[in-house]
């Protein structure tokens, strides 16, 4: 008995500190490239993970674009999962996000909850457990659901309606402030839609070139190709991070290294946004944040 009011206690505690808005944090990096033409000073700034499915998290997400364009960006690049199941509110969803690119030009790539075999859920319990079998019983999951005809497009119908420009498996050049970049926006890995091969094998540029991924752990797939900045999200930092606990599964899962923040890898670098969102809607030890990125040329 005293264990079961326990749990109902916890329940209930979950429940109203998810119900408490928490601070958008500002994350701010400068990164320098002598691949970048001396004039060339770029103000980038990488959101992920907004996973709206009801109306706190749409406010959630308004809050952050507000400190995001709050940074005076010039160019904006967004890496996945802007739901969690279904699409709700989608007029207003719509609005908020077109004042990304009425600001500067915004690319965006897709997520796993973005055209996932969860996509189609309106509860966010059913959504994890869902999740749960997937990462756990994978090959037992797919007997059950079709892997191979997953269907993202709902939801990139939903960005290009906001005047996103969204990439899958694909690149285009960018002018923007002096600089001409590469952008390349790869598939997501976890619905079977990563092509990088496609994306990639045919630039025969030298262009500085970002890549968007959702997961950041793509980049062990891409090392022949020629590129300097991966973004990432899909880790939403850890999500949970308890003093003197951290989050051992995820280092176990994905490497300590590659949760969160700007890290160099090899010759290039990498950034894993926290995300705006989470599943199931709690963090712990880890707040909602924007990154603006300050990318130029060591001599600028």
């Amino acid at each position: 008995m005293q264990l079961f009011f326990l749990f109902l206690m916890a329940i209930l505690g979950l429940s109203v500190y998810k119900r408490i808005p928490q601070k958008i944090v500002k994350q701010r990096f400068k990164l320098k490239s002598s691949r970048l033409p001396t004039n060339c000073a770029l103000r980038i700034m990488h959101l992920s993970d907004f996973h709206v499915h009801n109306r706190r998290t749409l406010e959630n997400t308004r809050r952050a674009i507000n400190a995001a364009l709050s940074e005076k960006p010039d160019i904006i690049f967004l890496t996945g999962d802007y739901v969690t199941g279904q699409i709700v509110f989608r007029q207003e969803y719509v609005k908020i996000l077109s004042r990304l690119a009425a600001t500067a030009p915004t690319y965006a790539v897709g997520g796993n909850h973005d055209g996932g075999p969860w996509s189609n859920l309106d509860n966010s319990l059913l959504v994890l457990l869902h999740k749960i079998l997937f990462f756990s019983m994978p090959l037992v999951y797919r007997k059950f659901y079709d892997m191979e005809n997953l269907n993202p497009e709902p939801v990139f119908n939903l960005l290009r309606e906001a005047n996103i420009v969204v990439l899958e498996n694909e690149s285009v050049l960018v002018d923007i402030k002096e600089c001409k970049l590469r952008v390349t926006g790869l598939g997501d890995y976890f619905i079977r839609r990563f092509r990088p091969r496609h994306a990639m094998a045919g630039i025969q540029d030298s262009y500085p070139h970002i890549v968007l991924a959702h997961e950041p752990n793509v980049r062990k797939f891409i090392p022949d190709f020629q590129w300097d900045l991966l973004l990432a999200g899909h880790l939403h930092g850890g999500q949970i991070l308890l003093p003197f606990v951290g989050y051992s599964h995820i280092h176990k899962m994905f490497g300590k290294k590659y949760i969160h923040g700007l890290y160099k890898w090899r010759d290039r670098h990498i950034h894993v946004s926290a995300g705006v969102g989470a599943t199931g809607d709690i963090r712990i030890g880890v707040p909602p944040e924007v990154t603006l990125i300050v990318w130029g040329n060591p001599d600028n």
